[in-house]
């Protein structure tokens, strides 16, 4: 089935799909492996003796190596973070194709080194950095800024009562990337009713990554809607699943 979209969605829809095609891949190969458990044991040693520090196996270790759930916490950390980051490249994206139709949306006092402007090839190459910079920069002040600046320059309300959840989901990000997942007091500060203790770790599992991502995707697709109508951002045919 074929549908036409902008391309920062296309680029959103595609990492998405590849999310949960993994996920999909790793229930599958789990699967076989456990179908012939001797085979595949014999597969890990042979592996296992081609690496420069080959590990020492013993029994244990060859059951660990070999089931999901013991790479679950560490894939699915990976993936969520990899979704979040998306979610953000979107906006970053779809922003620079707003203003591509739409120059003035960046108008502000702010003032641009020469040196920057001059780094740049052409007009486009700089409009798309700009957008890009003042995405990171909302992005860093939180969401609040972000549904601010959109609202006020786009005429376009993001996540509306969906607000909350979606901070949580960015700081989430933030302490797996930057803190190794440990739970932080600013963290259970913020979120006193989300059950955090600090000094603990979050705990990602593929079931919650699947949900998130399934969420998200639904927020880009709506949003992109919006936008796509509102400024007539030039659309792409493209094959989507669903």
């Amino acid at each position: 089935m074929s549908k036409f979209s902008s391309q920062s969605y296309i680029n959103a829809a595609l990492e998405f799909e590849n999310i949960e095609r993994i996920l999909l891949y790793f229930r599958v190969s789990n699967n076989l492996i456990n179908e012939d458990i001797l085979k595949s044991i014999r597969l890990l040693k042979s592996n296992n003796e081609k690496l420069e520090i080959p590990y020492h196996l013993n029994e244990k270790m060859e059951k660990e190596f070999l089931e999901l759930a013991y790479y679950e916490k560490s894939l699915a950390t990976m993936m969520y973070i990899k979704a979040m980051d998306n979610f953000e490249n979107f906006f970053k994206e779809i922003l620079g194709e707003i203003v591509k139709c739409e120059p003035r949306i960046l108008k502000s006092k702010e003032k641009e080194e020469l040196e920057f402007i001059m780094s740049f090839n052409n007009y486009e190459e700089m409009i798309n950095a700009i957008a890009e910079k003042k995405i990171e920069s909302l992005f860093y002040q939180g969401i609040e800024g972000i549904q601010k600046f959109f609202v006020e320059r786009v005429g376009i309300e993001l996540f509306k009562d969906k607000t909350e959840q979606i901070n949580i989901l960015m700081k989430q990000r933030n302490i797996a990337v930057h803190n190794r997942s440990k739970i932080s007091k600013e963290l259970v500060r913020q979120f006193p009713n989300e059950g955090y203790v600090e000094n603990m770790y979050l705990d990602f599992r593929f079931e919650y990554v699947e949900k998130i991502v399934a969420a998200l995707y639904k927020i880009v697709s709506e949003l992109e809607t919006q936008f796509s109508s509102k400024f007539n951002i030039p659309q792409i045919e493209h094959k989507n699943n669903g």
